[in-house]
């Protein structure tokens, strides 16, 4: 089994989530501190204290940070549930959906 995250973001139209698998021997904590550091509130926590996740609000575009967060950990990205709530084929225009996947290159 490998470790992952969903991330999940508040833009575009209805927010997008995109999951990212780790190496089996990644630090996830790191992972969770290079995530909130990508928020314009860094300090702000990923995680309510009832366990629901928080969407990542910041001034970069997903595509930017989730290249960062590839860069920096060399993880898989997987688009989640593209039809679906938080899907990108949902929150894009049908041409910024593909400049997204193209951008991404998952």
């Amino acid at each position: 089994m490998l470790p992952g995250v969903e991330v999940s973001f508040a833009y575009p139209k209805y927010g997008l989530h995109v999951l990212a698998i780790f190496h089996a021997d990644e630090d996830l904590s790191s992972v969770n501190s290079f995530l909130r550091g990508q928020q314009d509130d860094p300090s702000a926590p990923l995680l309510e204290a009832d366990g629901r996740h928080r969407d990542i609000e910041s001034s970069d575009s997903p595509v930017v940070i989730l290249r960062r967060l590839r860069k920096r950990f060399g993880c898989l990205l997987i688009p989640c549930h593209p039809g679906g709530d938080s899907g990108f084929m949902r929150s894009f225009e049908p041409g910024d959906a593909v400049a997204f996947l193209s951008d991404l290159a998952p």
